[in-house]
């Protein structure tokens, strides 16, 4: 049985996957700043979600990034994606 994370330890990993796509340390990425405030354009968020669906088995588009727009808002959406497939 797989453990999928939930709260923040989600959002924490999600802070790491903008991180990555943003080529910045996490400790640098609050988990309550919007993607616009962090430079996510619409490039890095169509490979933000290849990365999340890759990483949780998720289906996101690229636009959900823009009606979730922190990476804790984010977090909370793959959490129900998560729920919905168990």
């Amino acid at each position: 049985m797989t453990v999928v994370p939930r709260g923040a330890v989600l959002d924490q990993q999600v802070v790491e996957l903008v991180a990555k796509q943003l080529y910045l340390p996490a400790g640098e990425i609050q988990s309550e700043q919007t993607f616009a405030e962090l430079g996510l354009d619409s490039i890095l968020a169509v490979e933000l979600t290849a990365d999340i669906k890759t990483t949780y088995g998720v289906q996101l588009q690229a636009a959900d990034i823009y009606e979730h727009t922190t990476p804790q808002a984010f977090a909370r959406l793959i959490e129900r994606q998560l729920d919905a497939k168990a």
